[in-house]
């Protein structure tokens, strides 16, 4: 088990990285990127899983897509926008 200093600084890098990586906060020095990685959480998702729904305003998250893919489709017609 990691101490609580070694485990930030894990944090820190692997998610300052991908942060680093997007056009959003690619150009963010890295102090304000290591306070950023600190509001981060971490999900994994199955195949199939509904990760949101179209309208729904409840959930105020932005997701980061760092492994695999996914399809957002419309609701209602189940039609097929973009694979990501």
């Amino acid at each position: 088990m990691l101490n609580d200093n070694l485990r930030d600084q894990v944090i820190v890098h692997l998610n300052g990285r991908m942060l680093k990586k997007t056009k959003i906060f690619g150009d963010f020095d890295f102090r304000f990127l290591s306070e950023v990685t600190f509001l981060l959480e971490n999900d994994t998702f199955a195949m199939d899983d509904h990760i949101f729904e179209e309208g729904d305003n409840t959930n105020k998250k932005m997701f980061f897509i760092t492994k695999g893919t996914v399809v957002i489709m419309q609701r209602i017609s189940h039609t097929y926008i973009k694979e990501l």
